[in-house]
């Protein structure tokens, strides 16, 4: 999946969940990876929640799309029932 592919995700209502390397979003150790969920993707920026961390964090589209390639773009796509 594409950070283009989950923004239209979104813009349909369907709630991604993205796997990312923490260490480029927050300065932390390397070797683990952690979900966050997305909320938007505008203005070269990805708004998410994380549950670590707290909710509405923003990133720039660069360093987030960055942290997700490195857990190779896995993610949950939701789809309500």
């Amino acid at each position: 999946m594409t950070l283009h592919d989950a923004g239209i995700l979104l813009l349909n209502s369907k709630p991604v969940i993205a796997l990312v390397d923490p260490s480029l979003l927050y300065n932390r150790p390397v070797g683990f990876g952690h979900f966050v969920v997305l909320l938007s993707i505008e203005l070269g920026e990805v708004q998410y929640h994380d549950p670590d961390v707290g909710p509405n964090m923003t990133s720039t589209i660069d360093r987030f799309e960055l942290a997700w390639q490195r857990k190779n773009q896995k993610a949950v796509v939701v789809y309500p029932s």
